[in-house]
C-alpha cells in the first residue's frame, strides 16, 4: 500500500530494543518547538554523524519500506529505526515543494563495529551522498514541520516487555504514552492523530486495547 510518505525516527538509540518514553518524549517537544527538523550543524553539534555528516536529515521513504540491502535480515532503515520508535510523518508533496530530495548512492550494508562506523564517516565526509539503507533520503540543513500530518507509535515493543507479563499492563502503559504525547502536541496547537506503525490504525484512548490485542494476536 502506498502511501505517500516519509518518515522521521524520534530518538532511536541504536542496540536498545525497547521504546524508552522519556528520551523520545524529550526530542519530540525539541522538534515541536522548533518548528522544524534541523541538521545536527543548525543545533550547534559541529561533529560527524555516519552518512548523514552534520549538515544532513535522514528520512525514511515509506513506499520503499520493501526493498532491503539484505534480504535475509531485510535491513533497511524503515526496520532498523521506524518500526521501533515513535516517528514524524510528512506529506511527500509537501515535502518536495519546500526542499530539494537527496537520493544517496547505495553502498554495500556496513558492519556493525568500529571499523563500519569510521567507514560511515568517511563516506558521509566524502562530498557525495551515500547511505546503505536502500528506502533512506535525505534533506538539507533544515526541513519545517509545515508538512508533518501525524505520528506513527510502536505498539509491537510493547508485546516483548519481558518486565510485565500482564496484556493489560502493557496496554495500560501504551495508553499512557498515547495520552502524553497527544498532551505534548496539544499544548503546542498541533491537532494530529497518533498511529500504529504497522496497520496505521489511528490509536485512541477508547480503541487502543482492542486493536492492540486484535494485533498482537494476529502476529502469535
Amino acid at each position: 500500500m502506498e502511501k505517500g510518505i516519509y518518515l522521521h525516527s524520534v530518538g532511536y538509540l541504536p542496540g536498545h530494543y525497547y521504546y524508552d518514553p522519556e528520551n523520545q518524549e524529550i526530542i519530540l517537544k525539541r522538534i515541536l518547538d522548533s518548528g522544524a527538523l534541523l541538521s545536527l550543524r543548525r543545533q550547534g553539534q559541529i561533529r560527524n554523524n555516519g552518512f548523514n555528516g552534520p549538515d544532513l536529515i535522514s528520512l525514511c521513504d515509506y513506499d520503499r519500506r520493501f526493498e532491503y540491502n539484505d534480504r535475509r535480515t531485510k535491513y533497511n532503515g524503515y526496520n532498523q529505526y521506524v518500526i521501533e520508535s515513535l516517528s514524524i510523518v510528512f506529506d511527500k508533496e509537501e515535502v518536495k515543494k519546500e526542499v530539494d530530495i537527496i537520493v544517496p548512492k547505495l553502498v554495500c550494508k556496513i558492519p556493525n563495529n568500529v571499523d563500519g562506523f569510521i567507514e560511515m564517516n568517511n563516506l558521509g565526509k566524502s562530498g557525495d551522498y551515500y547511505s546503505d539503507l536502500p528506502d533512506e533520503v535525505f534533506v538539507e540543513d533544515r526541513l519545517s514541520l509545515d508538512g508533518m500530518t501525524s505520528l506513527t507509535f510502536p505498539t509491537r515493543v510493547f508485546k516483548s516487555l519481558y518486565f510485565f507479563k500482564s496484556k493489560s499492563k502493557k496496554i495500560q502503559l501504551i495508553k499512557d504514552e498515547i495520552n502524553r504525547l497527544k498532551e505534548i502536541l496539544d499544548k503546542r496547537g498541533y491537532d494530529i492523530g497518533i498511529y500504529d506503525i504497522e496497520t496505521f490504525d489511528e490509536l485512541t484512548d477508547e480503541n487502543i486495547e482492542r486493536l492492540v490485542l486484535k494485533r498482537w494476536q494476529n502476529n502469535n
